[in-house]
């Protein structure tokens, strides 16, 4: 990569291209950085602004002109662009932006399956065969076992900068969440459990970076086998955090998530209706004693202590919605039994009234008449 790619690219072109072989090779090259020029300009700046408009990156990346153009994205990318040439793109940089890109086309495969195991009947416009999301699966593990391998071709000090550009996007997802919570009136940080997981997991990719260096430093040069194998164990290490840190935590924190988001509607719904049901029940508004039924089943695929306490929420919503219903019922059969009550209390008093009636009219028949 540090070196004449026309003289390296050269011989490869060769045995197609024979005498034209280099020239093929210098517009290859001039072909590639046109693509990587607009590329940033043009499927980079709008896959960040459409971001934008899924509620995943700051509210002003999503702004565009008249013509539809996302001129925000497009000057962010420009200038990271602008900046990687004045620094002469070095080695380094493109190693490290390799390892960020092997990264994030392992990481969405794993999301499509976990989407789909969360999640597996909710709407789309295409559903995938699950064989195709296996192999995606495979396909994302060999990537890692192979840039784990690789260690050698990046260098610690490209891999840290690999996962620092790897976890910047949380960070700019972090601070859309809190713009988005302070627009609505709650506290700009959440002390939610995937922050404290993901925040762990942060926490132990430096602690492993710092033991290390502490390691290699006290490892003798002669031994160039230990220090290999001490860089593959490093990589790994910190592969595997970054995905303990996002793909359990997000597991974790998305059904706690549900169920706290299910007993929220339940306390504020039903439970709150029956409250007011049973109220009305004491001074005797039969109509007003009517609960709602909103019981949305959560819906949490892991067979552990968060799945068990989803299935025990579960069953609490649908007793809390029987005892509803059960109300309903009550209500129904009270209704029922105050409308004959009234039917009896009026034939009595018309009973009554026609026994008074016939009373009075004896009374004058047997009464003596006046001159």
């Amino acid at each position: 990569m540090a070196g004449d790619l026309s003289e390296t690219l050269g011989p490869t072109f060769a045995p197609l291209l024979a005498g034209v072989a280099k020239a093929a090779a210098i517009w290859f090259m001039v072909a590639n950085m046109f693509m990587g020029t607009m590329q940033p300009l043009a499927g980079a700046s709008r896959t960040l602004s459409q971001l934008s408009e899924d509620g995943l990156l700051p509210r002003s990346w999503a702004k565009r002109s008249r013509r539809d153009v996302p001129w925000v994205t497009t000057l962010i990318t420009a200038g990271f662009a602008i900046g990687a040439l004045l620094l002469g793109v070095p080695t380094w940089m493109i190693a490290a932006a390799n390892f960020a890109y092997l990264i994030a086309i392992a990481l969405p495969s794993i999301a499509v399956w976990l989407l789909r195991r969360n999640e597996p009947d909710r709407e789309r416009p295409w559903r995938a065969p699950r064989g195709t999301i296996m192999l995606g699966v495979m396909a994302a593990g060999a990537w890692f076992f192979a840039t784990a391998l690789g260690f050698e071709q990046f260098g610690l000090p490209t891999v840290l900068l690999s996962l620092g550009l790897a976890y910047a996007g949380s960070l700019l997802y972090a601070w859309r969440r809190a713009s988005d919570r302070r627009l609505s009136g709650q506290p700009g940080v959440r002390r939610s459990l995937h922050f404290k997981l993901t925040g762990a997991m942060i926490a132990v990719i430096v602690l492993d970076g710092a033991g290390y260096l502490l390691a290699v430093s006290h490892v003798p040069d002669a031994d160039p086998a230990l220090i290999s194998l001490l860089q593959d164990i490093f990589v790994a290490v910190a592969m595997l955090t970054v995905a303990v840190g996002l793909i359990p935590a997000g597991m974790i924190g998305h059904a706690v998530e549900q169920v706290s988001a299910a007993a929220d509607r339940l306390a504020t719904g039903t439970l709150a209706d029956l409250t007011r049901a049973m109220r009305a029940l004491s001074v005797g508004d039969l109509r007003a004693a009517k609960a709602r039924v909103d019981v949305l089943p959560v819906v949490v695929t892991s067979r552990d202590e968060v799945g068990a306490m989803a299935d025990s929420f579960n069953t609490l919503q649908r007793e809390v919605g029987r005892t509803a219903e059960a109300l309903d019922g009550s209500r129904e059969g009270l209704a029922a039994a105050e409308s004959k009550l009234e039917q009896s209390l009026r034939q009595q008093a018309a009973v009554a009234r026609l026994g008074q009636i016939a009373l009075e009219g004896e009374d004058c028949a047997t009464s003596p008449r006046r001159p």
